[in-house]
């Protein structure tokens, strides 16, 4: 069977110029214009972050929001877990609509997992974290626009 080598260049080139564009936007993203949290202190408090244990193990669920609009409509909420040492092992970024009460807004801890809630994504604004985290999870947290 012969390699249509035409069909394989262009694969190729295609590969490079989407790897190429994601990093220039993981760049842009990261580096150039990157998005403020603060309040982490206060949102962690309000969503029920803080030190919590599963499974004999303790986890830090730290929450910053970016601040939203004016009417404190859409705020970007960065939820990260660390380790009991420190170490980042899951990110996920949702947002909160603090006025609307439709949506809850708090974490919600269950055995093996944490739900936030996202209504950003109203057909599914229930979102769901394995607790402890999964390996894809570290992946995942050190990997710009991922999430």
């Amino acid at each position: 069977m012969q390699i249509n080598k035409l069909g394989v260049r262009k694969m190729v080139r295609i590969s490079i110029v989407a790897v190429t564009a994601y990093g220039v936007f993981a760049l842009l993203s990261t580096y150039v214009l990157p998005t403020r949290y603060s309040d982490c202190e206060r949102d962690t408090k309000e969503l029920n972050g803080g030190e919590k244990v599963f499974a004999g193990r303790k986890f830090k669920i730290v929450l910053c929001g970016d601040g939203g609009d004016e009417n404190f409509m859409q705020d970007k909420i960065r939820m990260q877990i660390f380790s009991e040492s420190g170490n980042l092992l899951a990110q996920r970024q949702f947002y909160v609509d603090w006025p609307m009460t439709n949506v809850p807004k708090k974490l919600v801890y269950g055995d093996d997992h944490l739900i936030y809630f996202d209504p950003s994504r109203p057909k599914d604004y229930k979102r769901k974290v394995s607790m402890p985290p999964t390996w894809l999870d570290w992946i995942r947290a050190r990997l710009p626009l991922v999430d």
